[in-house]
């Protein structure tokens, strides 16, 4: 009931009539980041709403008639320590059993990005303390999706990012696309190789998947194409 699911999404996207695949992220947990109870108020307004999708922290669905599998799950969590070895049991074996072409996961923390928060493992530069510094995420990444996924989507840094498999050792194609709403300088903690970056812009990503490859467009805020190109297997 609570008024924001009227402002934040049920009015800005009244016109679009698609499902929304919700991920929770750290500021969706209240101030400290970790006030679990309040995720269970997204999962019991998706069964008020439709086009709201969570149905739990961690979930999949396939999607263009067979061709791409989609997988979500909640870094919030992992970051404290909290529903690691379910996501990953589930993750494992829900991968492992995927015949799709094409496997996207997606979360709310990047495990790359030059953004403000940077790398997991080194977010806000704190690679020192094991929590803040996102430890758990890397390490989940590392085991869970690394290799194992072709495309990963995630946001927390308020700005437009591409790194291609190339970019880590993980040899999974990134994006990080925060800045629909506002934007954030780069920080460059890890000063890592982008294919291509803004953070003076807003805007989004679009991608479009087909048995040759996935489009990616980046637009901006105006609807502008500002760098478009294809990830291939």
């Amino acid at each position: 009931d609570d008024e924001q699911f009227a402002t934040k999404f049920e009015q800005p996207y009244k016109d679009l009539d698609m499902p929304f695949y919700v991920v929770l992220g750290n500021h969706d947990y209240g101030e400290t980041s970790f006030e679990w109870f309040r995720g269970e108020f997204q999962k019991q307004y998706s069964q008020v709403n439709p086009k709201w999708v969570l149905p739990k922290e961690y979930y999949t669905f396939t999607g263009m008639q067979g061709l791409a599998d989609f997988f979500a799950f909640d870094t919030a969590r992992i970051m404290w320590g909290d529903m690691v070895d379910e996501q990953k049991a589930f993750l494992n074996e829900a991968i492992a059993n995927s015949s799709a072409q094409w496997k996207v996961a997606f979360a709310h923390h990047p495990y790359l990005s030059n953004g403000k928060h940077g790398n997991a493992g080194n977010y806000e530069g704190f690679s020192f303390i094991p929590i803040a510094s996102g430890k758990n995420v890397e390490e989940f990444m590392d085991e869970v999706i690394c290799g194992k996924v072709d495309l990963y989507l995630a946001g927390h840094d308020h700005n437009r990012q591409s790194f291609t498999a190339s970019a880590s050792n993980c040899g999974v194609h990134f994006i990080v696309n925060g800045a629909s709403s506002k934007t954030t300088d780069f920080e460059y903690h890890d000063n890592n190789f982008t294919l291509w970056d803004d953070d003076q812009k807003e805007g989004y990503v679009w991608a479009e998947i087909t048995e040759s490859g996935i489009s990616v467009v980046w637009y901006d805020l105006d609807g502008n194409v500002d760098f478009e190109y294809t990830i291939e297997k």
